[in-house]
């Protein structure tokens, strides 16, 4: 299977970028809602609705937007090919946050290295992608040039079979 039959709308909607955005709204959201409970249950007026809502409230409509404008210029990606290199951790979570310099080549000739977002994880964190399976197996990334954008679709061996599947229901 080559690159042009993946769909980008879904390969952009499966990345582990929109996945980590997506999972941080749901727990902002948990958080707020069993917040807001606790706080009519303690409080026993509705401005305990307000508890967490206040505090979570800015974060969940900025991943939103962030989300949002991640998935709205599927149209300007293109997928690019490339290794994960130059592992770092976060410092500040004891070695639980991993990121990496992405090194590929779009189709255009032109060679970029740009930096992941923070969504790997060690030493079995549930829920984070284990950076072992991505450091030395050949990535897809979705690529927008204007903006210097940088989504991870997954490993090369996930993506087109994720778009074989899809082909595949597609045909039936």
């Amino acid at each position: 299977m080559t690159y042009e039959m993946i769909d980008m709308k879904k390969a952009v909607r499966r990345s582990l970028d929109v996945k980590r955005f997506k999972m941080a709204i749901y727990i902002l959201a948990a958080v707020s809602v069993l917040g807001a409970v606790f706080g009519c249950i303690i409080t026993g007026e509705p401005v305990g609705l307000f508890a967490l809502l206040l505090p979570c409230g800015p974060f969940i409509v900025v991943f939103a937007v962030l989300l949002g404008r991640m998935t709205s210029s599927k149209d300007d990606y293109c997928i690019c090919r490339g290794y994960l290199n130059d592992r770092k951790v976060m410092p500040s979570r004891n070695g639980r946050s991993v990121r990496f310099t992405a090194e590929f080549t779009t189709p255009y000739g032109e060679s970029v290295s740009k930096k992941t977002r923070w969504l790997w994880g060690e030493r079995g964190l549930t829920g984070w992608n284990n950076y072992e399976d991505y450091e030395n197996e050949p990535i897809l990334f979705a690529y927008d040039a204007g903006r210097k954008r940088l989504l991870v679709l997954g490993t090369e061996r996930e993506v087109l079979k994720a778009a074989e599947e899809d082909a595949a229901k597609e045909t039936v």
